[in-house]
């Protein structure tokens, strides 16, 4: 059994995901409704989780597209 890169995976995993999901890095897919804040300076969003903020870096790749899909 052979098994793909992790960025192969979560591209075919964000393609069944509902439109609220979005990738933010090549090792991360998010949910939009519990993104708390942003910072563009530092590249992190901050994603609400239980009790708590957990820091999630914005790749590269993908900091175009994620901050043009957070202006609202």
């Amino acid at each position: 059994m052979s098994l793909a890169p992790a960025p192969t995976i979560l591209k075919e995993i964000l393609k069944v995901l509902p439109g609220n999901f979005i990738r933010c890095h090549k090792s991360y897919i998010i949910n939009k409704n519990f993104i708390a804040n942003y910072d563009i300076t530092t590249r992190y969003v901050a994603v609400k989780s239980a009790d708590e903020l957990t820091s999630i870096p914005i790749g590269q790749t993908y900091y175009k597209s994620l901050i043009s899909q957070l202006k609202y």
